[in-house]
């Protein structure tokens, strides 16, 4: 083996043996990325300084290459768009090309293209533009082989499933894989991209585990739902009045409680509050004139709340805190549980007591 491993030939003969089979080297092996990366050790380190020249970032999976960048504009010593040529406009610039043969490949023209943040950026398979995420289509197809599943009996499913999505799809190496697990891995993709908490994905594991009795729900995380509590920090002592109830849920229902009293000290609040959300099954609102008129909660946490609710089923429930001019904002299309004209600022302590027990109570029959 030549440098930088410097190897001997007996060494090299016996990662051979490994990474080979009837001495072919398989597509697919756990240990293709590893020679990938030993291969283009070289290359990977010239193409990282050659973006630091340039403002722009690298990254490379087997042999997809992605330049990133800020920049206004896309930097010509990496590419650059000829409208006279025929064919993909879009050409890989000198000092790229070169660096890229002088390893020993080439650069497909075909597959050279150029994405802005105002349309889809989409790489190896996966939606880049502010997070990754998986394609629409491939949750499309999670969702319908679940339904064909749950509708036609997992024998036809599996049928209907290697008939129209597996053809050619098959290793003479392994055995056919079961459609039970099929499905599995699919989920845990989604779960390995968008995070084992996000809403989706464990509402599509929840499904996975109700049609096979002998999955076990390993990522649900004793199937605890959370409930996420929105308010101004100017009413803080209304949320610590609620959570003091709901304190004997927490203990005796499998009921998580989340607000944003949890986010650790130098941990990134908009990702923890994000990651509660995907995690909650409700969301209870404290409302009041502080919370109308709160700027972050208007911009940051209502936004995300509304469109869960909208596309994902997220339940929004909401409590008067002090009397507001609610009917004029979205908070009146959803459940308040309790009557709007009897805010928890008018109410006798003896009186607020009792109207808090009645809402917890609410809160643990829509957890149950």
């Amino acid at each position: 083996m030549a440098r930088p491993y410097n190897r001997s030939e007996k060494v090299a003969t016996v990662l051979a043996q490994i990474c080979c089979v009837d001495n072919q080297l398989p597509q697919g092996s756990p240990t293709s990325p590893i020679i990938a990366n030993m291969i283009c050790a070289k290359l990977d380190s010239q193409l990282q300084r050659l973006a630091k020249e340039h403002r722009c970032f690298y990254t490379r999976y087997a042999d997809d290459i992605t330049f990133s960048t800020s920049l206004s504009s896309f930097p010509r010593a990496l590419a650059k768009v000829e409208h006279n040529t025929s064919g993909n406009p879009l050409i890989p610039g000198s000092k790229l090309n070169e660096i890229v043969e002088k390893n020993g490949f080439t650069i497909n023209p075909d597959k050279v293209r150029l994405q802005s943040s105002d349309r889809r950026q989409e790489i190896t398979g996966l939606t880049v533009n502010k997070l990754p995420n998986v394609p629409r289509k491939f949750l499309n197809q999670v969702r319908a082989m679940l339904h064909d599943w749950e509708k036609n009996g997992y024998g036809r499913a599996q049928e209907n499933h290697f008939q129209n999505w597996r053809k050619g799809y098959s290793s003479p190496y392994s055995s056919p894989t079961s459609f039970a697990a099929i499905v599995r891995g699919k989920i845990e993709y989604i779960g390995m991209i968008r995070g084992t908490q996000n809403r989706t994905y464990r509402k599509l594991l929840k499904k996975l585990s109700e049609l096979d009795p002998t999955f076990k729900k390993s990522g649900l995380v004793d199937m605890r739902e959370q409930i996420f509590i929105s308010y101004s920090h100017k009413d803080k002592k209304w949320l610590e009045e609620l959570k003091r109830h709901l304190t004997v849920l927490e203990h005796n229902h499998k009921l998580v409680v989340w607000d944003d009293t949890k986010i650790e000290a130098g941990s990134k609040w908009r990702q923890e509050i994000e990651k509660a959300l995907n995690s909650a099954k409700a969301a209870i609102l404290l409302v009041s004139d502080n919370f109308l008129v709160s700027d972050f909660i208007r911009e940051h946490e209502l936004p995300p709340l509304l469109q869960a609710a909208e596309k994902e089923g997220l339940k929004i429930l909401w409590i008067p805190v002090t009397s507001t001019m609610y009917e004029y904002t979205e908070i009146v299309e959803y459940q308040c549980l309790t009557e709007p004209s009897r805010p928890l600022n008018s109410l006798k302590k003896s009186e607020r007591n009792r109207e808090l027990v009645e809402i917890c109570r609410k809160i643990a029959e829509l957890a149950s």
